[in-house]
């Protein structure tokens, strides 16, 4: 079985399984396997429980394949990263209407990355732990062939996390609502 925690050296990346997401979207300060700053959720944290809550009722509610709760050291939530899903093939993962780029061949499926880190606990690096963490996990499945990211070509921390982490190279762009996203890939 995959972990449900991914360590690294100040985060535990905690799966956000159904169980936890309906106790974060009826009573964001009980408790949990961490504490939530006050504050959060707030309306886009709610969002992505929604939609957190709306996957997790497709797969059954503990995948490993999607989002977790970064978690520091204290026990304290500093923001979500994870994976968008399973694995897939890459004409599988790049199978959007508004991409247009390259979409090469890869041994293994391919998982898009995310992560969010609260305002408050920005600059840090927990973002650049948290991404390398999953992107380590991914390759030590076997599963995973290609890690992509999908990043605004304005959000200029975003892109110097995948800078940090290496190995990205663009491939091409797409469309995410009004927003273009550079689409970024890493083969492992």
């Amino acid at each position: 079985m995959l972990d449900d925690v991914i360590v690294t050296d100040r985060l535990r990346l905690v799966v956000l399984d159904r169980a936890l997401l309906d106790s974060l979207a009826t009573d964001p300060s009980g408790v949990h396997a961490f504490s939530v700053p006050a504050g959060w959720p707030d309306e886009d944290g709610m969002e992505h429980i929604e939609r957190w809550r709306g996957l997790a009722e497709v797969d059954g509610g503990s995948s490993p394949w999607r989002a977790r709760a970064a978690v520091d050291a204290d026990g304290v939530f500093v923001g979500h990263a994870g994976f968008h899903g399973p694995p897939v093939p890459i004409g599988d993962a790049l199978d959007d209407p508004t991409y247009e780029g390259l979409v090469e061949p890869c041994d293994g499926g391919a998982v898009e990355i995310g992560y969010t880190i609260l305002a408050v606990k920005r600059g840090r690096g927990y973002a650049t732990e948290a991404a390398a963490g999953l992107v380590e996990w991914a390759s030590g499945t076997g599963e995973v062939g290609v890690v992509i990211a999908c990043v605004r070509p304005d959000n200029i921390a975003s892109l110097k996390v995948i800078e940090r982490v290496g190995g990205f190279r663009e491939i091409g762009r797409c469309q995410d609502g009004d927003d273009e996203e550079l689409v970024l890939r890493r083969d492992l």
